[in-house]
């Protein structure tokens, strides 16, 4: 019996082992697989675990929903561009196909938290705080969890805000309602003729400037929850991702540059283009990593966030996207596979640590 359970075992690790390899396979084969992305991705939701874990060890842990913010601008946009340009049916963005395939990927986990927390609720809550969960299902469930939390205590760092099961879920509140603006603001852009990079970083600086005002007038709670205080965040990260898809061949390029000539002179002996291009990929992401550790470790949950002080993350993801998966840090750290296999459990590792 020992014998056979012990078969058992082996072979489902054997098994697990082999899925693992399978898909670790598959994402290789996409060209278009950022395995770095993953990578950092897993840094964002471990700070976030972190941080609620030890608050005190990682005071600024609660940035990471700062740079899963960027993530998914950059991801998500990156599909939209894809329809919208693409040449067999160019000025479609499949709005209908966009958000089913939204909602096969974020429903069924959600759902799963959502039942669960109500039945373990039913047997620890009392009745006033049950019916207080059932609201806050209803929010998570329908993606306006940070109304709600705005409403009802105005502050996401208050200790009557942490008791709250369902907290975690205003996140994905911003996240949804800006994909349902997002898609048909780039129609409208695309339709009008209008310039991307102009129309996308005007769309960033208005929500930044509503956010920067937010705080800076003592509406800190406002600027946390609001989804238009929080949109550039996820707009920067679709101004990046415009600019690759359009760009490509043109980034990178300072060929004119005396500056870059002198810095490549002094690095390589006979500098070229290939070499030109990796040294200021790695100059950002190098940047980028230094301004996500320094975040972690010195922006405070003190009652004064996002504000200008969300800059500091924001950009940290951008210059590491930006980076390209062939730079040192993207390369050796974000794509090592146990932080790519973190990525991809993030979001369900997200849903449930809270």
């Amino acid at each position: 019996m020992v014998r056979k359970m012990q078969s058992i075992n082996q072979s489902i690790n054997q098994s697990r082992t082999s899925s693992l390899k399978s898909l670790f396979s598959f994402l290789k084969s996409n060209p278009n697989y950022r395995a770095d992305i993953d990578g950092l991705r897993a840094i964002a939701c471990l700070a976030v675990v972190l941080y609620h874990a030890f608050p005190g060890h990682l005071p600024g842990g609660f940035i990471g929903v700062d740079i899963f913010f960027v993530i998914s601008g950059y991801l998500i946009s990156s599909i939209l561009y894809r329809h919208l340009f693409n040449q067999d049916n160019l000025g479609k963005v499949h709005i209908i196909d966009f958000y089913s395939r939204r909602v096969r990927r974020i429903f069924p986990a959600l759902i799963l938290v959502l039942v669960t927390t109500l039945v373990l609720g039913y047997f620890v809550l009392l009745p006033e705080e049950y019916k207080l969960l059932g609201k806050h299902t209803f929010g998570g469930s329908t993606y306006i969890n940070n109304f709600m939390l705005y409403k009802e205590t105005g502050n996401y760092f208050n200790v009557d805000s942490k008791f709250k099961p369902l907290l975690h879920l205003w996140s994905l509140g911003v996240e949804e309602q800006f994909y349902l603006v997002f898609p048909i603001f780039l129609w409208v852009i695309y339709k009008l003729n209008l310039n991307f990079v102009l129309s996308l970083v005007l769309f960033s600086i208005l929500s930044f400037v509503i956010n920067y005002n937010y705080v800076k007038h003592g509406f800190v709670s406002k600027a946390f929850f609001m989804p238009w205080s929080r949109f550039w965040e996820l707009s920067l990260g679709a101004v990046l991702a415009y600019v690759e898809f359009e760009y490509a061949k043109q980034l990178y390029q300072f060929k004119d540059s005396k500056f870059y000539k002198t810095v490549l002179a002094i690095i390589f002996r006979n500098p070229s283009d290939s070499d030109n291009q990796k040294l200021l990929k790695n100059i950002l992401s190098f940047i980028g990593l230094v301004l996500i550790v320094v975040g972690l470790i010195s922006i405070k949950s003190n009652g004064v966030y996002p504000g200008k002080k969300a800059l500091i993350p924001v950009f940290g993801a951008i210059f590491i996207i930006a980076a390209g998966k062939e730079a040192f840090i993207n390369r050796k750290l974000l794509s090592n596979k146990v932080m790519v296999f973190l990525g991809l459990i993030s979001y369900p590792l997200y849903l449930w640590h809270w």
